[in-house]
């Protein structure tokens, strides 16, 4: 899927660069498959290219695209260890991932074939079940890239949702040719790449990162065109002296010479601005060197006063406030939403989606409240049956209904009253009756 061109239009990107921002980046790495340790501790990693009786010659990556090699003597060395082709394989393979953002298919394409190349290699190796749940969820991804689908920062995105997240893929397109191109050491191609993000995408989650590289590329490309135009006066001034010498046809031949190749650095020049980009190229002209200097000047003064933490802090709170906004969490989506707007006035991602709490909340607020589901009604058990008593010869008349039960006098309040008063007359009487007995049993004077 060409994404720069289908979607967004951008132009000098090339689509090498888009479908090489696969979280990976194991193409541009050898396998570290050997390893020389020093007995002074040291510890080389790479490939053992050379081997001799006195010494040993190992290969290493200094950078992803910059290869060096080193020789030891054999007197310095520890111990040698060297990989087995299954394992220097296989420490290619691990790193074989489909990453978080996923805009093209065709690395994924290579992580498939070199995994299944090495399953066939090694049916039987340790690692077969490791690699194969890798080259799962690769083919899985890679099916979704091939409906249309894109992944942005572990999220997918259907072609709809692309369309709204085209200022932040915009952006994450063109950081990605910046840094590429600062690699490369084209730090006017990167510097123009910068400029094209802050005309297209200054909302964008990648800005304050692309103004921190461009704050890293400035300082060494004012040195660059200083020294440059340095020269160029140097050997100006040393031509001029030389055609003073010349004369006749190889006067005219130089003179003509020179203008050829002044017409054709105006033009590159010329191309460049007319091709709308913000930076000449870095060539031999007074005029092009002396602007890009003045210009660095400027430059790293304008994004030295632009504060990037707080945009780094507000990119922070609008994913907050996306997951929040997921799970319907209003409250929380608008505090985060709120902070990030006032750390960064002009962050796309918060601005957008202030908008689709709102749209949200609005859906919630109309939506009927929900009806409790009517509750079935309770059924009563049919009384069982009685068995039916045997018949008897001759059936007792049913007695005649009597009066209904009174409550028990014995346990209400009047009985219990009654029984107090008659306990004490009943103490009272006994009383009465031992003193009559004393004063009988008296004798009499």
């Amino acid at each position: 899927m060409c994404f720069v061109g289908c979607i967004m239009r951008i132009p000098r990107i090339p689509v090498a660069l888009v479908a090489a921002f696969v979280a990976v980046e194991i193409f541009c790495h050898a396998a570290r498959a050997d390893t020389i340790l020093l007995k002074n501790g040291d510890k080389l990693e790479g490939k053992v290219t050379a081997e001799t009786d006195s010494e040993v010659t190992i290969e290493y990556h200094v950078s992803a695209a910059i290869l060096d090699s080193r020789t030891v003597k054999k007197d310095e060395v520890l111990k040698v260890e060297k990989e087995s082709p299954e394992e220097a394989a296989y420490g290619v393979l691990k790193n074989y991932k489909a990453g978080t953002t996923l805009l093209s298919a065709a690395p994924l394409e290579q992580m498939v074939n070199a995994i299944h190349a090495f399953l066939v290699e090694y049916p039987d190796s340790k690692h077969s079940g490791e690699l194969k749940q890798n080259l799962e969820l690769i083919e899985a991804a890679a099916k979704r890239l091939a409906a249309g689908e894109i992944e942005l920062n572990g999220r997918w995105l259907g072609k709809d949702e692309i369309q709204k997240e085209r200022v932040q893929l915009t952006g994450l397109a063109l950081y990605d040719a910046m840094q590429e191109q600062e690699k490369r050491g084209d730090r006017i191609g990167a510097l123009n790449s910068f400029a094209e993000i802050e005309k297209s995408a200054a909302g964008s989650r990648v800005w304050p990162d692309a103004i921190e590289l461009a704050e890293k590329i400035l300082p060494s490309l004012h040195r660059s065109s200083e020294q440059m135009l340095q020269t160029f006066k140097i050997r100006k001034a040393e031509r001029d002296q030389a055609m003073l010498l010349l004369s006749g046809a190889d006067k005219v031949q130089t003179m003509a010479a020179g203008q050829r190749e002044e017409k054709q650095i105006e033009a590159t020049v010329e191309a460049a601005s007319k091709a709308g980009l913000a930076w000449p190229p870095l060539v031999a002209n007074e005029k092009a060197l002396s602007g890009i200097e003045a210009k660095a000047t400027d430059e790293q003064k304008r994004l030295a006063a632009i504060p990037t933490p707080p945009m780094h802090r507000s990119i922070a709170l609008a994913t907050e406030a996306q997951a929040a906004l997921a799970r319907a969490d209003f409250p929380a989506a608008a505090a985060s939403l709120k902070q990030a707007l006032a750390l960064w006035s002009t962050n796309e991602m918060a601005t957008r989606l202030t908008a689709d709490l709102s749209a949200a909340q609005a859906q919630a607020a109309a939506a009927p409240p929900a009806t409790p589901a009517p509750e079935k009604p309770k059924t009563t058990p049919a009384p069982a049956a009685t068995p039916r008593p045997a018949a008897t010869p001759a059936a007792a008349p049913a007695p005649a209904p009597g009066p209904e039960k009174k409550e028990n006098f014995l346990f209400s309040p009047a009985a219990i009253i009654v029984a107090i008063v008659a306990v004490i007359l009943a103490l009272i009487g006994v009383t009465a009756y031992r003193q009559m007995r004393a004063k009988a049993s008296v004798p009499l004077e």
